[in-house]
């Protein structure tokens, strides 16, 4: 007699098939928040850097977007049709997705590290294993917590955006001294005239 189809599910206890044979393993139930993504467990190939040391900190990363965009400019002609003269090359905007969970303390590193690098004006290394994109500056970070989904797990997604640095030009040697570039010497203190420059206003008036 052939045996019946019970399934392997809670509450339906292992049935022995045959003698000598094991019972099989009931299946894993997820009972938390797993932590799962690019190089989990190894050395970080993800993320932002500053001078080689990684800004965020979190337990691994789970997503990266990126984005790159050249516009083609044009004009319009007569009869309404247009004229294409260019294309610009318009800066990147990347998102790297952050996790973090475990304990309180990881949650709190992931969320305090992220919230202090949004101010500031430094110029971020995004690195991929296979592509660094450079000089990226965060602009926007934003995170969900629901009673179902982040309890035990925070995800966080930062946003990057290229800064352009431009190098400033410096002219010298002019041909007239009105076409020299202005300096800038401080503030100038003032002090009493010498006999000479009262001298030489006094004869000026």
């Amino acid at each position: 007699m052939p045996f019946p189809v019970v399934p392997i599910a809670p509450g339906v206890p292992p049935l022995i098939r045959e003698p000598g044979v094991a019972a099989p393993a009931p299946p894993d139930l997820m009972d938390r928040d797993e932590t799962v993504g690019f190089g989990a467990g190894l050395r970080p190939q993800w993320g932002l850097y500053l001078g080689g040391r990684a800004v965020i900190t979190a337990d691994t990363v789970t997503a990266f977007d990126y984005k790159g965009e050249e516009v083609v400019a044009d004009f319009p002609l007569e009869r309404g049709s247009f004229q294409s003269y260019d294309k610009v090359d318009r800066p990147y905007e990347a998102r790297v997705q952050f996790v973090a969970g475990g304990t309180q303390a990881a949650r709190e590193a992931l969320l305090l590290s992220v919230a202090a690098a949004l101010p500031t004006l430094d110029l971020y290394n995004v690195v991929t294993p296979e592509v660094v994109y450079v000089n990226a500056n965060m602009v926007r970070y934003d995170y969900r917590r629901t009673t179902t989904n982040g309890v035990g797990m925070i995800v966080v997604d930062v946003m990057v955006q290229e800064v352009r640095v431009q190098g400033a030009t410096t002219v010298r040697d002019s041909a007239s001294p009105s076409g020299a570039d202005p300096l800038q010497g401080g503030n100038v203190q003032p002090t009493a005239p010498t006999g000479n420059q009262n001298s030489a206003a006094t004869a000026a008036t």
